[in-house]
Order: structure tokens, then C-alpha cells, then sequence
């Protein structure tokens, strides 16, 4: 369910539907207040984030969260489940962004864990684009976003 507008934190409603997505998905009774807090609290840097604002603005015309496709290659079929796809209808281009609740090792710098992420999600990040170019018009851009950090990491082929 799409909100007509963002909300700047992660309000009542939000965290209602995060207990609800634990729960659903087996969090520990002993430990989900724990847990909730922590996505609260990943949901807030989201908020927070301009790029991530600009993704999910309710301006959007066309966007989807957890699209399936089905991707014929020469070695079979691709049945992929798209975090977020949508159309910046300004610059006429289709993004899928793939979320990841990872975040940095210690001793690990951001910009080190994001090309470390960007290089292990390449052949992820490269079926998406496939499967999205070979379904649209539309040039395809690619990013990993990271609610642990609010940040993201622009993907392209050989990068």
C-alpha cells in the first residue's frame, strides 16, 4: 500500500506494519522489541535520505515493490523478484533498486563496503537489468541501497 505522501520518520503506522513483517517472518517473541527498534531506526535513515525520497516519492507514476519476472536467457528461465523497480519520468529511465540490510565490517570504511557490495551483486544487478530491458523501453539504471546506512550505490555493467 502506497502512501500519498512520505512521512519524515518512521511513524505509528510504519511501525506497526514493521512488527507485522517480523512477526510474519519468525522474529523471537524475546527479542522483537529489540528488533523493531532497529528497523525503526533503519526506517528513519531511509527517511532521511534525499536519493531514497526522490525513489519513493509518491509523485511516481509507475513503481512497483517486489516485482516478479520471468526472464527467458540461452540458458534457461529467470524467475526474479525485483526489491523496487520504478520510472523517473523526468529523465525517461527505469531504475530497479535491490535493498540490502548489510553494513560495513568493523574497521571497514562506507565507500569500501559499497564497491565490495556493488562488485558482489553485479551478477544480480545484471539479470535485473536484462530482464527489464528486454520488457521495456526504457534505458535501465541500477542501485543497492542500504537502510543500515541511508545511503546508496549506483550500479552499471562493468563498474
Amino acid at each position: 500500500v502506497y502512501r500519498d505522501a512520505l512521512p519524515q520518520l518512521c511513524d505509528p503506522a510504519l511501525k506497526g506494519l514493521l512488527r507485522v513483517a517480523l512477526l510474519d517472518a519468525g522474529a523471537d517473541s524475546g527479542t522483537l522489541a529489540e528488533q523493531e527498534n532497529a528497523g525503526a531506526a533503519m526506517l528513519d535513515r531511509v527517511l532521511s535520505d534525499s536519493w531514497a525520497r526522490w525513489m519513493l516519492s509518491p509523485e511516481r507514476v509507475e513503481r512497483r515493490a517486489e516485482l516478479a519476472l520471468t526472464h527467458c536467457t540461452e540458458l534457461g528461465v529467470d524467475q526474479l523478484i525485483l526489491d523496487y523497480c520504478f520510472v523517473d519520468e523526468a529523465r525517461g529511465e527505469r531504475w530497479v533498486v535491490d535493498y540490502k540490510t548489510s553494513a560495513p565490517l568493523e574497521g571497514q570504511s562506507q565507500e569500501q563496503f559499497m564497491l565490495a557490495q556493488l562488485d558482489h551483486y553485479a551478477p544480480q544487478l545484471t539479470a535485473y537489468a536484462k530482464a527489464l530491458g528486454a520488457r521495456f523501453a526504457e534505458p535501465v539504471r541500477c542501485a543497492l541501497y542500504f537502510p543500515a546506512l541511508g545511503k546508496h550505490a549506483q550500479w552499471s555493467p562493468g563498474s
